[in-house]
């Protein structure tokens, strides 16, 4: 019998204690970061009574958060209710309320952190201070599921009045009326994502010139990164800026547009798909005549779905060894912690698609299915990035279809169909214990 060298005893024992290492850290990360997600933003706008404020309220929660029931005909559904209510002096003056119920093919949908439910509520208050008191309650399971309360202070009124602004998709400005969704951060812009900021504006006058500055946060510091006036097409005369508060109703915010008018819509474009994933501060000059108003927005250009591997770059790296060689993956694991972040972010950039982007779509599509391959294919002995059908689904995405046979007295198999590659896959769950092994790879004419 051949013996194994002390040198080989040894590569083995690190590859374990890697893997082991690299098991237990992503369980850590998924329990501290995987909590069901929950946004909720107020935003103040102007109203042309100088003794009222009008207050939008935007809540949204993903499907996690919710409690699911199987229907009769094999559909999963939850019904929420959301409501926000604003209180001076511990004195309720204005309430909102909206059901919303959701239903499900898959059981599997019902744990989609990606998937959202959301409601908008818009409330005109006597000008003064505010606590606002918002809820997200289950009557299936008698139970709250989020709870938030804020103070509301009134911005100062001017003769230029301007909105706090909002972050919504990029509108198709050629639709009438005019309308606008939401990106529904809490207030924050979201990476990788194609959004814009909206200002109202009321004012007697003409709009003179309205412009903006973005800053980057740098610690306590702020660097100037793009000045711009915003051009007059994007800014529109308005009858009013409507919220939506409909279920069935795509888009948070409408408004009809006029020749003339003292209210006023405006697009601000920074480029949102350029924009780094980091801390920003926007600052918006609007003109009119002699009156001039300034308001201030910071935001963080927030990555919410960041697939669990990229919060820790030595784990990153690890979870890398179905597409580098063993000797790549030694080096990019070699170094100071430092150098190894900047050897990672070098190995994807070159294989950036959109390079001209903040956002690479690789690199995420990757982590994406290391985080689906995870929570899918795990069996009692491996996690689910270690298995076959988890290394297999890293590598080629999703099949085109997934079929499961029972031959008499052999073990259940799995075929997995790539057309686009033309290959199948063949499982087989040998020990009747769930983890499906590789038996057979196939070529398909």
């Amino acid at each position: 019998m051949a013996r194994i060298s002390a040198l080989t005893l040894f590569a083995l024992w690190a590859l374990a204690s890697m893997c082991a290492w690299a098991q237990d850290r992503y369980v850590e990360i998924v329990q501290r970061y995987g909590r069901p997600q929950f946004y909720l933003e107020t935003a103040m706008f102007p109203t042309a009574s100088p003794d009222s404020m009008r207050l939008v309220v935007h809540m949204k929660i993903s499907y996690d958060n919710a409690f699911f029931v199987k229907r009769p005909d094999g559909k999963f559904s939850a019904e929420l209710n959301f409501s926000t209510e604003a209180l001076s002096r511990q004195v309720s003056v204005a309430r909102r309320s909206a059901k919303r119920l959701i239903v499900v093919d898959s059981f599997a949908t019902t744990k989609d952190r990606s998937l959202f439910v959301e409601a908008t509520f818009d409330l005109t208050l006597k000008a003064g201070e505010y606590e606002l008191f918002s809820e997200i309650y289950s009557d299936e399971i008698q139970k709250q599921i989020r709870f938030d309360r804020r103070s509301i202070a009134p911005k100062s009124k001017k003769v230029v009045q301007v909105s706090d602004v909002v972050m919504v998709y990029r509108p198709e400005l050629k639709r009438e009326p005019l309308r606008f969704k939401l990106l529904g951060a809490a207030g924050n812009g979201i990476f990788g994502r194609d959004y814009v900021g909206l200002v109202e504006i009321i004012s007697p006058q003409p709009i003179d010139e309205l412009s903006w500055e973005l800053f980057e946060k740098q610690g306590q510091k702020e660097k100037s990164i793009e000045k711009k006036t915003v051009p007059k097409e994007a800014i529109f005369a308005v009858r009013s800026l409507d919220v939506n508060s409909d279920e069935k109703q795509e888009y948070s915010l409408s408004a009809a547009r006029l020749e003339r008018s003292v209210r006023y819509l405006a697009i601000l474009d920074f480029q949102a798909e350029k924009l780094a994933n980091t801390r920003f501060v926007l600052k918006l000059t609007a003109r009119a005549g002699k009156e001039v108003t300034e308001t201030t927005k910071e935001f963080e250009n927030a990555w919410i779905d960041i697939p669990f591997g990229l919060y820790d770059i030595t784990l990153a790296i690890r979870l890398m060894e179905y597409i580098l060689k063993p000797e790549e993956l030694s080096d990019m694991q070699s170094g100071s912690a430092e150098e190894q972040r900047k050897k990672f972010l070098d190995y994807w950039k070159k294989r950036d698609p959109t390079p001209e982007t903040e956002f690479n779509e690789l690199m995420a599509e990757y982590f994406r299915r290391v985080d689906y391959a995870f929570f899918n294919f795990y069996t009692p002995r491996e996690f689910g990035w270690r298995t076959d059908r988890g290394k297999t689904y890293i590598l080629y995405g999703e099949p085109s279809s997934i079929t499961r046979e029972f031959p008499i007295n052999r073990p259940t198999q799995e075929i997995w169909t790539y057309n686009e590659i033309k290959k199948r896959f063949i499982f087989a769950d040998r020990n009747n214990t769930g983890n499906y092994e590789r038996i057979a790879v196939e070529d398909l004419p």
